[in-house]
């Protein structure tokens, strides 16, 4: 069973690859004859940002090493696209929606990161999320799913202060524990206000 998810995630990945190579190439036919604000061209770059980083999803999830530089190609590709898009709606309505989708390529790549050990890149990448987060919420308001988002975000660099020294084979450090419950905490609660 494990190795036909396996070779199902590697044909996904295979033809995702495939459909974005197709997809670059409609765009740049599309952005030759239109104006790269045009809505088309949006819609069509926004659906390569989320196959971007969808192969980035399914080559972190090999938890094979030699995967990773590849699947942070993907996710920094994904997360281009979206901030591109989100900079050219500016205060249009479509720009809430692609501000979601880089703090989504965001957290994946943080979590990419924390696998791949590189803890620093994963904080900042974190930190860089929540902050996105924060603006987005001043500028459009709360909802379920940036709660949500938000409380995921927090509970991955929690749980990042923790698997650090675990991996590096030291005994807990305090300040970094009481970071860790902080952030959990703090995504508890607003856990419990959904679900309230």
């Amino acid at each position: 069973q494990k190795k036909d998810r396996k070779t199902h995630q590697g044909r996904c990945t295979h033809w995702l690859l495939k459909d974005i190579e197709r997809k670059r190439r409609e765009l740049q036919v599309l952005t030759a004859t239109s104006s790269s604000r045009d809505r088309k061209v949006a819609l069509m770059e926004e659906e390569l940002a989320k196959q971007h980083n969808l192969v980035g999803d399914l080559l972190r999830c090999t938890l094979l090493d030699r995967n990773y530089p590849l699947a942070e190609e993907h996710y920094k590709q994904g997360l281009k696209i979206c901030r591109k898009l989100a900079a050219i709606a500016k205060r249009n309505v479509d720009k809430e929606i692609h501000l979601n989708n880089s703090i989504a390529i965001l957290t994946s790549l943080g979590h990419l990161y924390g696998r791949w050990h590189r803890e620093g890149d994963a904080m900042e990448v974190y930190e860089d999320a929540l902050e996105s987060m924060r603006s987005n919420i001043v500028a459009h308001g709360s909802t379920p799913w940036r709660q949500e988002m938000r409380a995921k975000i927090l509970t991955a660099q929690g749980e990042l202060y923790n698997d650090q020294y675990e991996f590096q084979g030291r005994g807990p450090d305090k300040g970094n524990c009481k970071v860790a419950k902080v952030l959990g905490e703090e995504a508890l609660a607003i856990n419990r206000a959904l679900n309230v």
